[in-house]
């Protein structure tokens, strides 16, 4: 039993999925066997985009608040700060959506 943080409903769901799958084959799910489950879409490669800049308070949210406005999906996002400059790696489905990317973040 999961004795951690309090999980959302769909992590919950996750969790039962996996712990089933254990308890009746002893095994866990594979990663496309959760997908199918769940209704998600599985990505065998994630394309990425690399910003770094000067640090400033907000940036990574007004980066992302960009990139949503000109309606692309982030698969996903990861910042650090090294000293005064930051560094962020953004995923995207596609070739395609990380070129856009790249033409939305220029223009910021």
């Amino acid at each position: 039993m999961y004795h951690g943080p309090r999980l959302t409903p769909r992590q919950q769901q996750i969790l039962d999925l996996i712990q089933n799958a254990i308890a009746q084959s002893g095994a866990p799910p594979t990663r496309a066997e959760i997908a199918a489950t769940l209704g998600f879409n599985l990505t065998a490669r994630v394309h990425s985009v690399r910003v770094e800049g000067p640090n400033q308070p907000g940036i990574a949210a007004a980066l992302a608040a960009q990139l949503a406005a000109a309606g692309l999906n982030l698969r996903g996002f990861s910042a650090a700060v090294l000293g005064t400059r930051f560094i962020l790696y953004i995923g995207l489905d596609s070739a395609e959506d990380a070129a856009k990317a790249l033409t939305v973040l220029q223009q910021v």
